[in-house]
């Protein structure tokens, strides 16, 4: 079977290193404020803040509720089934489908790798962290 709780896990690991490159930060301060960003170019405009949290719930609770900031509470279900990223079932609680969003991340790659090549500013902003994020190595 899928394991795709951890594989989620990784898909926001991955917009979290990609918004690093994108916006050529790594600050702490900023890490909201870059997610949101990558994700409402790349991933799905107008549901950018609903992902974060989905991210916030998964990443530092290891679970499926998020309080943001400013007290909003959020509850997730996740499936693979569901027609939309996101759908709201009421007022704080949403269905995300984690295999439109697994999807989603990869054409995000294939996209951000893409304009690359066309935008000096964003060869300029990945090349500043480069040196921090762009190996790992094993032996």
């Amino acid at each position: 079977s899928a394991a795709f709780f951890p594989g989620t896990m990784a898909t926001m690991a991955g917009i979290d290193l990609l918004a690093k490159f994108y916006e050529g930060n790594d600050d702490t301060n900023t890490a909201k404020k870059r997610f949101k960003a990558f994700v409402q170019e790349y991933i799905d405009s107008g549901n950018e803040e609903r992902i974060y949290q989905l991210r916030n719930a998964l990443i530092h609770s290891f679970g499926i509720y998020s309080k943001g900031k400013d007290g909003i509470k959020y509850r997730f279900r996740l499936d693979t089934e569901s027609p939309n990223l996101v759908t709201q079932i009421d007022e704080n609680n949403y269905l995300i489908n984690i295999k439109l969003l697994r999807e989603q991340f990869e054409s995000a790659c294939e996209r951000y790798y893409n304009d690359l090549f066309f935008s000096s500013v964003l060869r300029q902003k990945f090349m500043r962290v480069f040196e921090h994020y762009g190996f790992i190595h094993i032996q």
